[in-house]
């Protein structure tokens, strides 16, 4: 096997990912990056995703260079008939291979549960927004989910005809004439306020020693710790055990991470991401010195344990003006240029550039921070914080809000890293 120095990686993303595959080109030899860009009439944004980079090459069409690439990287869900034809060729890849499917398919992944012996909260599938209607005309307090449609439809809190009756016009228009062949998931609420999970990585079913712990405010900001895989709650762990053996039956080699809702008396594992998650990849990315070795030799099957950097990291959301059809551009100082994090864009003449989009997003990305203690991550965001570019912004006030949650979880003895957190009060002061 080759030293990771001398290793050609290429990676194959939707564009989410490309910091991770500027990350993985400090260590590999060689990085290139692709992305989906064929349709009849391809628009610029299409084509320049990870153009620009000093250390990533894009690539349109990586096969003319296969026999260059040692390994291949697939950070997101996709493309899983494409990696067992590359390691049919004798290609090592660091990807979910079939894994992907319990992320994309729900209404399955309620069946792998019940086979694996997890709780599973009181559920129904429906097929079509017509039964959907139906059924929900005089329910309240329900999460409606769809498989594999996710762009088109994420995760909705259902709370009463009353209130809700407009969405369902909405989502007829936007599935047309196929609205009545989506395969919704509808779910009772879990009554907690703890959701907790495992971010880390598998291979072959194996967990590393140590794994990542965090806590996330949607769209807003984490906060993770690195500590032994048997100090996290009973609950993570058996949640682990039980998806092992489906893991290894893919050959699931990738990062991993769950989302469990966890009351007084049971657990319930709610979402699997068989991928990068983002966050925590973002702040992850820079806590460990062998990402590298844990990619190359986990794609031949060898689990690599962790080599910490930073025990402690933390991020938050990046904000800029995008006017959809315009392109958004943000000229980040050399300075903390490491800990910004933006997919979906290319870089021209040291600027980040984001192609236009036909919806109105402010978020390009996400700041990172790390130390040995959660305080010192706060204390090196808010420096990085002071070089951000006019007209960049991040919502900080999120970390208050984390810490908060932590101290929730602490009182039913959840800890993150050695249990000790800054004041809430204190991190006000200091965001």
């Amino acid at each position: 096997m080759k030293e990771t120095k001398d290793v050609v990686a290429c990676v194959v993303d939707h564009g989410l990912f490309l910091p991770w595959a500027d990350m993985l080109s400090r260590g590999f030899k060689k990085v290139y990056y692709h992305t989906p860009w064929e349709k009849s009439f391809p628009k610029i944004g299409d084509c320049v995703i990870g153009d620009g980079y000093k250390n990533v090459e894009r690539l349109d069409d990586f096969f003319p260079l296969i026999d260059k690439i040692d390994l291949f990287v697939f950070p997101d869900i996709g493309w899983n008939g494409l990696q067992l034809h590359l390691e049919g060729c004798g290609k090592p890849v660091w990807g979910s291979r079939m894994g992907d499917e319990l992320e994309i398919y729900r209404e399955n992944f309620m069946d792998v549960l019940k086979e694996v012996g997890l709780s599973l909260p009181g559920f129904k599938k429906i097929r079509g927004l017509s039964n959907l209607k139906s059924y929900l005309k005089d329910k309240t307090d329900k999460y409606l989910k769809v498989s594999k449609y996710r762009g088109s439809f994420e995760t909705y809190h259902w709370r009463s005809w009353r209130e809700d009756e407009g969405e369902m016009e909405k989502w007829a228009v936007r599935f047309g004439p196929l609205k009545d062949e989506i395969p919704f998931v509808v779910v009772d609420p879990i009554k907690t306020e703890i959701e907790d999970g495992y971010d880390g990585y598998c291979v072959d079913g194996k967990f590393p020693k140590q794994a990542f712990h965090g806590i996330e405010c949607k769209d807003k900001g984490y906060m993770c710790a690195i500590q032994d895989f048997e100090s996290l709650p009973d609950q993570i762990k058996d949640v682990n055990f039980a998806i092992s053996p489906k893991l290894t039956q893919v050959r699931y080699r990738n990062n991993f991470s769950t989302e469990v809702r966890i009351t007084e008396d049971d657990a319930f594992f709610i979402d699997p991401t068989c991928r990068l998650g983002s966050p925590p990849s973002q702040v992850m990315a820079e806590m460990l010195s062998n990402w590298c070795e844990i990619v190359w030799k986990g794609a031949h099957g060898e689990l690599v344990e962790m080599e910490p950097l930073a025990t402690y990291g933390v991020q938050t959301v990046l904000n800029s003006k995008c006017e959809p059809g315009f392109w958004g551009v943000a000229d980040f100082p050399e300075e903390i240029r490491q800990w910004v994090k933006c997919g979906n864009c290319c870089e021209v003449d040291g600027r980040l550039c984001f192609p236009p989009t036909d919806e109105a997003d402010t978020m390009i990305g996400w700041l990172c921070a790390v130390g040995d203690s959660f305080e010192d991550a706060i204390n090196n965001l808010k420096e990085h914080v002071k070089m951000l570019p006019d007209g960049v912004s991040t919502d900080t006030q999120s970390l208050v809000n984390l810490i908060q949650e932590m101290e929730s979880a602490e009182e039913m003895d959840i800890t993150f890293g050695d249990g000790n957190l800054p004041d809430s009060a204190s991190v006000i002061e200091k965001v």
